[in-house]
């Protein structure tokens, strides 16, 4: 594929290993919706074709209406990118 989309990447050390495995990716957004305290959204994605940077949003659901649990505490959303 093209591109790789992986949920629970849970941080910044995991995503340095998985782009170490995945050297035909050169593109990367290691972790999405980065919180400063608590868990972030743990989307990462790698790509063949380059990702505009400047395009790249993070949508953090409202608190409270998605998701229950111990998810409550993380950055739940979705992530947008442009490729070139």
């Amino acid at each position: 594929p093209d591109i790789v989309c992986l949920q629970e990447v849970p941080d910044i050390a995991d995503a340095k290993l998985i782009s170490s495995k995945f050297s035909d990716y050169p593109f990367i957004i290691p972790v999405a919706g980065i919180k400063a305290i608590g868990p972030s959204s743990m989307m990462y994605v790698a790509s063949k074709c380059e990702i505009v940077a400047h395009s790249i949003q993070f949508t953090p659901f409202v608190k409270g209406t998605e998701v229950t649990g111990r998810a409550v505490s993380s950055e739940k959303g979705f992530l947008s990118f442009d490729l070139k």
